[in-house]
């Protein structure tokens, strides 16, 4: 049986001369499956596809591993295991196929390895995917960046599959803080899409937007959710001081303290308070201990004449961060004293 190769990036798709159709994910580097459940999600792929993939296995005990049993959830998966005696420390490949000509949507299959051994007892693994039903598929349907510190950048590849003649031809990003482009030639399809965390995005839990035109005047624009999260890399330890009811002038202390969450993070340059009853000090020696930025004694003093009710001020932090000039710490108490 002929067969015709056409390779996109990160996948491949294998046409057949039955009109059939295999979706692989061609990866050389396959992470290595530890006991429990695991998933791979492929994603959109094509009516009366073939989705496979393959996962590695490791005998994490220290004896001998037989593989005793193979069961599927369905007769349309098949795994081949390429070893079932496996030495201790040893991994062998089980390329687990997915037949999809009877799926409608959204689908999971699993195959699931029985072993001999007490303490890892099965393998079990999911392929996940969902039947291109719409015009356009987008894997993923969201781009979630995930977490990062100020001035980091990330990228992800968008790949979307068109179930017409339509064509991707341009990306236009909602917000300044990520940008889309092009990567694959003008008629591939799946059309990828990389899309980019730029260094500027602002601290904060981000969403966004990503607009692909297209080429179909029937769905000219595809929308698609972009997130990130943004955190400071220099915090507060409490991030609000309260000193609760106040009843005379007697000192009171609190200690305040600034972590850094990685090497690079700001420094502290400059310190203020907004209320004249109260005053910072900075505790000495602190460069024993790991990610602590600097320790401070927030004392009360209430040397100025203070009117009875609540009252609020703000501890300003100078950094030497453009991105983060100024780390805020409120302070509240209630004065109840004369």
């Amino acid at each position: 049986m002929s067969k015709k190769a056409v390779t996109f990036t990160g996948l491949k798709w294998l046409v057949l001369s039955t009109a059939s159709l295999i979706f692989t994910v061609a990866c050389d580097n396959h992470p290595i499956v530890d006991p429990g459940t695991f998933e791979f999600d492929a994603g959109a792929v094509p009516p009366n596809a073939r989705v496979q993939h393959v996962f590695a296995i490791k005998n994490t005990t220290n004896r001998v591993l037989q593989i005793t049993n193979v069961s599927r959830s369905c007769g349309c998966t098949n795994a081949d295991i390429k070893q079932k005696q496996l030495q201790p420390g040893e991994t062998t490949d089980v390329l687990m196929t997915v037949d999809a000509s009877n799926v409608a949507d959204r689908v999971t299959q699993t195959v699931v390895l029985t072993t001999d051994s007490s303490t890892l007892k099965t393998f079990v693994l999911n392929i996940s995917f969902n039947i291109v039903t719409g015009p356009w598929e987008p894997t993923p349907r969201q781009v979630r960046f995930g977490e990062h510190f100020p001035g980091q950048a990330a990228a992800i590849n968008l790949q979307v599959y068109a179930n017409g003649s339509g064509r991707i031809v341009g990306v236009i990003p909602s917000e300044p803080w990520h940008q889309e482009e092009i990567i694959s030639s003008p008629n591939e399809n799946p059309a990828t899409v990389i899309a980019k965390l730029l260094p500027i995005a602002p601290i904060g839990n981000l969403d966004g937007r990503i607009h692909l035109k297209t080429s179909d005047p029937s769905s000219p624009e595809i929308v698609l959710r972009v997130f990130a999260t943004i955190q400071p890399d220099l915090y507060a330890d409490p991030p609000v001081i309260s000193f609760g009811i106040l009843e005379n002038k007697r000192p009171n202390d609190v200690t305040l303290k600034i972590w850094a969450k990685r090497s690079s993070s700001p420094k502290i340059s400059t310190i203020s308070v907004s209320d004249p009853n109260f005053r910072i000090t900075r505790v000495e020696d602190t460069s024993r201990v790991e990610n602590l930025e600097g320790a401070f004694l927030v004392h009360f003093t209430g040397d100025q004449t203070i009117k009875s009710g609540p009252h609020r001020a703000i501890i300003s932090f100078g950094t030497t961060a453009s991105y983060l000039p100024v780390l805020e710490v409120p302070i509240s108490f209630y004065w109840k004293g004369q």
